[in-house]
C-alpha cells in the first residue's frame, strides 16, 4: 500500500497490521513510481515462499 506522506515523499507499507496495530514500513521514497516498483518487488518476494 502506498501513502502521500507529504508533497514529494511516499512510504510504501504492509497491507497487514503488524502486532502494535501499525503498518510495517518497507520504504520511504522521493518519487512514486519508485514506490510502485518497490511494492511489486515485495510481492513478488512474498510469492517466493
Amino acid at each position: 500500500m502506498i501513502k502521500k506522506i507529504s508533497p514529494r515523499k511516499f512510504r510504501v507499507e504492509s497491507k497487514s497490521k503488524g502486532k502494535n496495530g501499525k503498518h510495517k514500513n518497507l520504504g520511504t521514497f522521493s518519487k512514486r513510481g519508485y514506490a510502485v516498483r518497490r511494492e511489486e518487488q515485495v510481492e513478488y518476494f512474498k510469492k517466493q515462499k
